[in-house]
């Protein structure tokens, strides 16, 4: 527990140096005083980071707030404001509160030192009394609903509802929870759940969140039936029928656009759980179909021959999602890329910017000048370095300072061609690699 305490002291005397005021350790009036919580213990029941109190709450054989700082600092003179002096005091402090309040107490904490709370009840679950358990299951069912940071871990919620072990209170309270902290919940405390209670009652909530069209949630529930898979023949009819759903997840995802790495976890699940499906034909080809519906360089280059051209591993699904990707690259390394015949560019097409364009339209357009020089003041230079940085385009530029005012020097370039060149060259190596992996 910390305490402030700041004055402004009008009369503070000076030495006879003129160098400023003496540091006679007295304050002159308060003017702002306030104590506060800074550190909590990290052993025992967790903080209440959000307590407030007055100082009429505080029970102390001593004063409080008068004698020598623990520390202290001094703002100097400040015109005619004079001197501002700051004292902080510590102590330490035991809280207590009385258990008819505790609930109000926790509800009100921000949701991370809710989870805290929640996550101390289950470590110490066979411990509790019935009051106890009655919150905790209030406080869950009348404050998470809907919130939550993407960086917190849910795993808390979960673990609650195994201790709870109410088939009735997962499906009042638990569900919603679940669906709108899926992917915040470790794979453990999912497994967890289902050796819980029974598979079927997360159908609807697997589902739900196969069909949010969001990558995350898709990526973590093809992780979670993956580790269930491993339990034998106990979820193995759960497993199957959301494995025989996935062209349908796939499809209402924009892989392309979910990311290099999320792309590859997705893809990496699907081929394991595929195996549970290798005689199903049907099954492959929609699957391949969904998963390559819309492809992107990146994509095919980053994910697809990323994950599947692997020494020694082959599957039906992954040679049928190979294929279109191996087309895709054909296509890519049939068109190799020219270079300008000339030095010509196109004029960008640009609202804020149009002046500029026009300005610079005859120099970009002339199949012969390469080179355009631009002396202005510092302002209309910026002008036009901000409206190139704002397009794609093949100039460079530099700023000769010399003579006044200084002059912009812009210079064609074949950074576009040599860009392209170098990414089919890299394609014609990724399709040589991918085609020798399929003739394997």
């Amino acid at each position: 527990m910390g305490s402030r305490r700041k004055n402004r002291d009008e009369d503070d005397d000076e030495d006879v140096s003129g160098n400023g005021p003496i540091d006679n350790d007295e304050m002159g009036e308060i003017f702002n005083e306030y104590t506060e919580v800074k550190h909590w213990m990290q052993e025992g029941i967790p903080p209440l980071r959000n307590l407030t109190f007055e100082d009429e709450d505080i029970i102390s054989p001593i004063s409080m707030n008068e004698g020598k700082p623990i520390e202290k600092d001094s703002t100097g003179y400040t015109g005619n404001a004079g001197m501002e002096m700051e004292y902080w005091y510590h102590y330490g402090a035991v809280f207590l509160w009385p258990r008819k309040y505790h609930y109000n107490m926790l509800v009100d904490l921000p949701l991370d030192n809710k989870l805290e709370w929640i996550a101390y009840y289950n470590a110490c679950w066979d411990k509790l009394e019935i009051t106890e358990i009655e919150l905790i299951k209030k406080l869950i069912g009348n404050s998470f609903e809907n919130k939550g940071a993407a960086e917190l871990d849910f795993s808390p919620l979960a673990e609650l509802l195994v201790n709870v072990d109410e088939k009735d209170y997962l499906f009042q309270k638990g569900n919603q929870l679940l669906i709108d902290h899926f992917s915040q919940i470790s794979v453990e405390s999912w497994v967890r759940l289902f050796e819980k209670y029974q598979a079927i009652f997360f159908e609807d909530i697997f589902t739900a969140i196969g069909m949010t069209r969001r990558p995350k949630e898709l990526e973590h529930q093809l992780t979670i039936l993956h580790h269930l898979s491993n339990s034998g023949d106990l979820f193995k009819e759960f497993v199957l029928h959301h494995i025989e759903k996935i062209p349908v997840y796939l499809q209402a995802l924009d892989l392309p656009e979910s990311g290099k790495d999320r792309g590859k976890n997705i893809l990496r699940e699907v081929l394991i759980l595929s195996e549970m499906k290798s005689g199903d034909a049907g099954w492959q080809k929609k699957t391949a179909e969904a998963f390559t519906r819309k492809l992107s360089r990146d994509f095919v280059n980053e994910v697809v021959v990323s994950v599947i051209v692997k020494p020694g591993e082959k599957s039906i699904l992954g040679r049928q999602i190979l294929e279109a990707g191996v087309r895709d690259l054909r296509r890519r390394v049939d068109n190799k890329p020219k270079p300008p015949a000339d030095w010509s560019r196109p004029v960008p097409v640009t609202g804020s910017d149009s002046k500029v364009w026009m300005m610079l339209a005859p120099f970009l357009q002339s199949a012969s000048v390469q080179v355009f020089d631009y002396r202005a003041g510092e302002s209309l230079r910026r002008e036009v370095e901000n409206a190139i940085g704002r397009v794609t385009i093949d100039l460079a530029m530099e700023t000769i300072k010399k003579g006044s005012p200084y002059t912009l020097r812009l210079v064609k370039t074949q950074s576009a061609y040599e860009r392209e060149r170098g990414e089919w060259v890299s394609d014609e190596e990724l399709l040589a690699k991918a085609e020798g992996w399929m003739k394997g």
